[in-house]
This record gives structure tokens, C-alpha cells and sequence, in this order.
């Protein structure tokens, strides 16, 4: 979960995860679009950085969402919004095996009951070789001192926050759940508040 008033500090997270992304993309054939989903979209914070020719599946558990993604969509005519799809990542009921180029994540895994139970739903859905985006807070190392405020602060954060878990070793999961390959990186950008600034950004291929 990102808080409103740091939306524009987690602007350059976005952009540098969907360069990544472009280039592991590489070169398509225009008239065959990139068949993406993204969950826990909400209002589509990343439309702007959608690559070109994108087929949009959203998926959401708050079923107001749609209103203002669609708002949103607007200033975006290039995207092509295909369908939304009402379901928690842990089962993404309704979405085909195989069927996208990419699954894209941001600043959500930290609120999901079971990493293990979405990363398995995400390989379902992708194609063979299809790319997972991902962008999320995690937890300081059990080394750093700032790891100690997060367990200090973790019950409160959880309440408040729509069960945001700041403690979340997403990176770890990641790695071990089953993906041919993970491209990731570790950032802790002091623009980002403390509690969230340790940061991954990737893409894992099925």
C-alpha cells in the first residue's frame, strides 16, 4: 500500500520498473498487443507508463474501483481496457492459464494474506516465458536497526493501513517460488518515508 502524499516520491520507482520492463519486452509486432494484467490496480496509478499496444485485464477486491479507473483511462485512449475481473491475487478466479505477456504488481503484495498462494496464481496466468512486474516496500534487514521499529510498528501499520504488512520479505518469496529467472534490485531512496523505504523493483519470467 502507498500512502497519497507519497505517490510523487515512488514516481521514479515506476518509471525505472517499467523500463525494465520495456526491455525485457524487447521488440513486438505492433498490431499484436501486450495482454496485461494488473492487480490491486485501484485507480491505475501506472497507466502512464504502460508500454505501447496494451490489453488491460484489471483486477481488484474492491469492487468501487472501476469508476475511477475507467475516469482515469481516458487520458490514456492507447491502453485498451479488455475487462475487470472482482478477486483477491490469492485466487485469481476467471483468468485463463497461460493467457498474458505480463502480470503487473505494485505496492500490493504487502497487504495479501499468502505470497506463496499469489505467486502461484501469477505463473498460472502467465504464458511460458511471460514477465511478472513488480514494485513493492519490504523489510529492512534483521541486521538494521530500522528493522526493529518496523516489528515496533508493524501492528499499528497493519490496522491503519488495510493490513499493510511492513514486515514483508517479498523479495525472498519471490526468489523461491519457481520463476525460470528474477531480475531485481534493492533500493532505499530517503525520499520514500522510513517505514517503507526499503524497496525491490524486478521482473521475474515464467
Amino acid at each position: 500500500m502507498v500512502l497519497p502524499n507519497v505517490k510523487k516520491e515512488t514516481a521514479a520507482g515506476r518509471i525505472k520498473a517499467f523500463e525494465l520492463l520495456k526491455k525485457h519486452l524487447g521488440e513486438r509486432k505492433k498490431k499484436t498487443p501486450h495482454e496485461i494484467l494488473e492487480f490491486g490496480i485501484g485507480d491505475g496509478a501506472n497507466l502512464e507508463y504502460y508500454p505501447e499496444n496494451s490489453s488491460l485485464t484489471a483486477l481488484d477486491m474492491n469492487e468501487s474501483f472501476e469508476p475511477y479507473l475507467k475516469e482515469n483511462l481516458k487520458k490514456y485512449p492507447e491502453i485498451r481496457y479488455r475487462r475487470k475481473v472482482i478477486a483477491m491475487a490469492e485466487n485469481m478466479v476467471g483468468v485463463e492459464d497461460s493467457s498474458l505477456d505480463v502480470v503487473v504488481c505494485t505496492y500490493t503484495m504487502c497487504s495479501t494474506k499468502s505470497l506463496p498462494s499469489v505467486l502461484k496464481e501469477v505463473k498460472r496466468v502467465l504464458k511460458p516465458g511471460g514477465k511478472f512486474l513488480f514494485l513493492e516496500h519490504v523489510a529492512f534487514p534483521k541486521s538494521d536497526w530500522n528493522y526493529l521499529l518496523q516489528v515496533v510498528v508493524a501492528p499499528l501499520w497493519s490496522t491503519y493501513l488495510g493490513g499493510c504488512n511492513v514486515k514483508q520479505r517479498t523479495g525472498e518469496e519471490i526468489k523461491k517460488s519457481g520463476f525460470s529467472n528474477v531480475d531485481m534490485d534493492t533500493t532505499y531512496d530517503k525520499k520514500i518515508w522510513l517505514f517503507g523505504r526499503p524497496q525491490i523493483l524486478g521482473i521475474a519470467t515464467k
